[in-house]
């Protein structure tokens, strides 16, 4: 008798935890398929009629008086998130460590264009 008890809670458990298996599974097919649902399709709507801004990159001379900051203010654009960011790009472009500038150096300045140049 305790045998056949023994082999039904076996049996049972085996069953269960098939199920358990089956509603795993379910229940992570159901979640990936809402996943993209939700996420997998959503695509940016462009404008057609909105013009592409293509960067470029331009080398100007430091002249007498020129900072930094006056390049910023004079090359700054809504492309660029913030003047702190366009600076820092400047530094990093021209691998400057500080923002002192020389007369006559060079410096290469990003910019945007909506003019294609190939």
């Amino acid at each position: 008798m305790s045998e056949r008890r023994i082999s039904n809670n076996r049996r049972k458990r085996k069953q269960q935890l098939r199920r358990n298996r089956f509603y795993l599974i379910l229940s992570l097919i159901v979640t990936i398929t809402i996943s993209i649902a939700l996420f997998g399709f959503s695509a940016k709507a462009s404008n057609p009629d909105e013009q592409i801004a293509y960067k470029y990159y331009t080398s100007i001379v430091i002249e007498e008086g020129d900072s930094l900051w006056s390049i910023t203010e004079k090359n700054f654009t809504e492309h660029f998130t913030s003047k702190k960011a366009y600076m820092k790009e400047i530094k990093e472009i021209n691998g400057l460590s500080d923002e002192t500038l020389t007369t006559g150096q060079y410096l290469i300045v990003p910019y945007y264009s909506y003019e294609f140049v190939g």
